[in-house]
């Protein structure tokens, strides 16, 4: 027996069909959306301590950076010092459409002034939104970096433009020309020894 279909019946039919049909490449884009979010996407990554060896006076930057082959750049998230162990973490935007082009990316991690050691740095990578309950990290660089007791000296309330370590004892001068607040005379090339004197003068312009 032959079955009739009404005409609003075959309409509405006809309909989901074509919904189902035009919704399938839309589901498509999003797994393609989802996969550049990988953090395996950041490459050539490169990761610098400057200074690598510091004075107890000198803030630390840590520069981190590289590529991405999918367009997501990633951000700093987090900053954990354990005692000289340091772990910066950064966050991939996971689930979020990118360029799918290679584009440079780089992160300024500034760790202040920190005392006497030998500091190592982990950086790693979390996407967003993470997966329930906690998101897998991916180590992608790591650096170390001293910070030592050295003849050095900061200026407060002016800029900087030449300073100039003299150790008194053995008559050896070093003039360094910089407009950072603080110059590290050893690392300037200054030799000094216990019990010897010495003078920093720092000229500059009152800020």
């Amino acid at each position: 027996m032959q079955r009739h279909i009404e005409p609003s019946v075959w309409r509405h039919r006809r309909k989901r069909s074509l919904v189902a049909r035009f919704a399938l490449p839309f589901i498509a884009a999003g797994a393609v959306a989802a996969q550049a979010g990988d953090t395996r996407s950041l490459t050539s990554t490169i990761v610098v301590a400057e200074p690598s060896s510091a004075s107890t006076i000198e803030a630390v930057v840590i520069h981190i950076g590289g590529e991405s082959s999918d367009g997501c750049i990633p951000s700093l998230h987090a900053v954990n010092v354990g005692g000289e162990e340091i772990a910066v973490t950064l966050v991939h935007p996971g689930l979020l459409p990118c360029t799918q082009a290679f584009k440079p990316w780089g992160v300024d991690v500034n760790l202040g002034i920190l005392p006497v050691g030998t500091y190592f740095v982990t950086v790693q990578t979390v996407a967003l939104p993470p997966p329930l309950p906690s998101p897998p990290a991916t180590a992608i660089g790591e650096t170390s970096f001293t910070v030592v007791d050295s003849i050095a000296g900061l200026v407060a309330g002016a800029t900087a433009r030449r300073s100039v370590c003299r150790n008194r004892t053995t008559g050896q001068r070093v003039t360094v020309r910089s407009r950072n607040a603080s110059v590290n005379c050893e690392t300037a090339g200054l030799v000094v020894s216990p019990g010897d004197k010495v003078s920093i003068r720092m000229v500059g312009v009152a800020d």
